[in-house]
Formats: C-alpha cells, structure tokens, sequence
C-alpha cells in the first residue's frame, strides 16, 4: 500500500526523530506483553500494566514543543489524529513528547497547523488553541487509540537543539520554575 504524498512526508518528520526501542530489565522483556493494560507502574526494574504483567515500551519521540515552534512538528502537513493513529498502527505503545518550560509557562498562540490535509479537514479542533491546550488534545488522544505518553522537560527556553547550559535550569527558568512547572502538568494530566 502506497502512502499519500503528504502523509508520507510526515511520518518522516515524526519518524526521523524515532527513539530506539526502550528494552527494560532483560529478563522481563522477553516475557514482556508490548501494550499491556490499564495504568502502568514499576517494581523493581520492571513495568508492570494494571493486571501486574511486564509490560515492553515500544516508544517513539514526537518533538516540537520544546522548539520554538512550541507545538509538535508535521501538524503544519497532517492531522493529529492521523498521526496518532499511524503511530498504533505501526506497532508502537508510547509517545515521548518533550516540552520546553517556556511552552507550560507562556504557550504559544501563532502555531504552525494546518487545518486542511488529504482533500478535508483537519486539526479543526485545535483552532485557536495555544499550545499546551494542543498538547491537551493530543494526549487524550493517544489515551483513546491506546498509546502511553512520556512528558520529557527537554529544555527551559525554547529552541531547536539542546540546552546551552546541559542543565535542567536556566537564569530564566530557575530550578523552581522546574519544579512547578511539572507540579503543574502533573495536576493537569491527572488521572489521565
């Protein structure tokens, strides 16, 4: 089966930023269920799903809202949801979304999004949206189709490589904002 032009397009954005296959504990893998059910947590060096089976993350990373774009790349080309959907389709049981601090604290309002792919519509729902609304949509999403989110705070001021500094704190966005930061997230994506 061959992909729409657009489509293929950005599965490769989403895809080139692919993480490798996340293997945890090596004897629980091999035994390990690749979805598992239900809420995941850990004992010992294992995940476990809520029926307390080894669970295998099989992760991808989806980046763009720790740029300075501040929402994920290839929604400029795709729907969300189409992207989600081709993410379950294609194996995968997780998605790594790293966030900068300046995307939680200031979310972004002038986003590259396209509201038409594929001959329709697309990301209507997320019109008018700031970006850590858009991040809202997309993780209740991926929590409908099946797929875990991992948050990863990848920077403090938005940009397109790594921090300047290596830490997880700038002048600007001190350790405190850190943690609040993802004291905030966590309230906001709480039983989610």
């Amino acid at each position: 089966m061959r992909l729409p032009a657009v489509l293929s397009r950005t599965l490769f954005l989403v895809l080139r930023a692919v993480t490798v296959t996340i293997f945890l504990g090596l004897a629980a893998t091999s035994a390990a269920s690749a979805q598992g059910t239900g809420y995941w947590h850990t004992s010992g060096v294992q995940i476990l799903d809520s029926t307390n089976q080894p669970v295998r993350i099989a992760g991808i990373n989806w980046y763009g809202f720790e740029t300075t774009d501040l929402v994920a790349h290839g929604l400029a080309n795709q729907d969300y949801k189409t992207i989600l959907q081709t993410i379950k389709t294609e194996g995968y049981n997780t998605v790594r979304i790293p966030f900068s601090n300046q995307m939680v604290e200031t979310p972004g309002t002038n986003l590259n999004i396209t509201y038409w792919a594929n001959f329709g519509p697309a990301n209507s729902d997320l019109q008018g949206l700031n970006s850590l609304q858009v991040l809202d949509h997309i993780i209740t999403y991926a929590g409908t189709v099946g797929l875990k989110v991992i948050l990863d705070n990848h920077r403090s001021e938005a940009g397109n490589s790594a921090e300047a500094n290596g830490l997880w704190f700038t002048g600007a966005y001190p350790e405190s904002n850190w943690i609040a930061d993802w004291q905030a997230l966590a309230a906001r994506y709480q039983g989610n």
